[in-house]
């Protein structure tokens, strides 16, 4: 699972989160007390647009089988356009 935080000026409008090994669904949340809402798989990734927030964002994207020690990265684009990407493995690797 990712998560990130949108705040201040730097409202997010979209995310893509790139897992180790196939996905097999995709949702998200904003906000602690959002609907979880469906979004877009391709092949290893998760992601969608939204309008732009500054509400904390949960990206969830399962897969088929267990991950491997690739890593895995949240990319989330800004409403301004901006890019900002985490990378990191899972725990245990």
């Amino acid at each position: 699972m990712g998560q990130c935080k949108c705040t201040g000026s730097q409202a997010c409008a979209r995310f893509w989160l790139h897992v180790p090994g196939t996905a097999d669904d995709c949702a998200y949340q904003l906000g602690e007390n959002g609907t979880a809402t469906a979004c877009e798989i391709v092949r290893q990734t998760g992601g969608t647009m939204f309008a732009k927030t500054t509400l904390p964002l949960v990206a969830v994207v399962p897969m088929t089988a267990p991950g491997d020690c690739r890593p895995m990265t949240l990319a989330v684009i800004n409403g301004d356009g901006t890019v900002v990407a985490k990378r990191m493995k899972r725990a245990g690797c």
